[in-house]
């Protein structure tokens, strides 16, 4: 990966959208958008599941990832936090 590509902010419109509706704060914009990113790139290699079999895989993939599991995102989930589509 080039230096250039990696300055690019990561989905800006995404990230846009979120400021503009006040969402997030400022801060967390990106952190938002990696995570997006992330979902996105899983489905585009899992089209042949249906949306809910997709998030399901993901969120597995997730728990196994030690990644996944040292930013707290599953922890959280389990603790009643909402996944919107």
């Amino acid at each position: 990966m080039t230096e250039k590509m990696l300055s690019l902010p990561l989905l800006p419109d995404f990230q846009q959208y979120l400021l503009s509706r006040k969402l997030v704060p400022e801060k967390s914009a990106t952190f938002y958008a990696y995570w997006a990113n992330r979902y996105l790139t899983f489905t585009k290699r899992h089209q042949d599941v249906d949306p809910p079999e997709a998030l399901r895989r993901f969120l597995e993939n997730l728990q196994s990832d030690i990644r996944g599991t040292s930013y707290g995102i599953i922890p959280q989930m389990k603790k009643g936090g909402q996944i919107q589509i």
